[in-house]
């Protein structure tokens, strides 16, 4: 499974990529090698006091399933590890 990373509004570090690329990499199981994981990573400043990291996942499928994610927090790690849950349940489902 190929993951591709892309920030909006904010520069994705080393770190946060390979924290994705592992997490996601437990679905290599359910998938084959061709299939790519769109990641895009973003922040938006909230007019509130707190600020707001949105991670979104989309991962299609040649058969025209979509499996697709998104999540938001004050952390990116936290909000990549939501994500990761959700895509779980949506492929354990189908």
């Amino acid at each position: 499974m190929k993951v591709i990373v892309s920030g909006k509004n904010m520069a994705v570090t080393d770190a946060l990529r390979d924290n994705i690329e592992q997490k996601l990499g437990r679905f290599e199981k359910y998938f084959r090698t061709d299939v790519e994981a769109h990641v895009t990573l973003s922040y938006q400043d909230v007019k509130t006091a707190r600020n707001c990291q949105i991670v979104e996942v989309t991962i299609p499928l040649k058969n025209g399933v979509i499996f697709r994610g998104e999540e938001f927090g004050d952390d990116m790690y936290t909000a990549v590890d939501k994500v990761v849950d959700k895509l779980k349940r949506q492929i354990d489902k189908h």
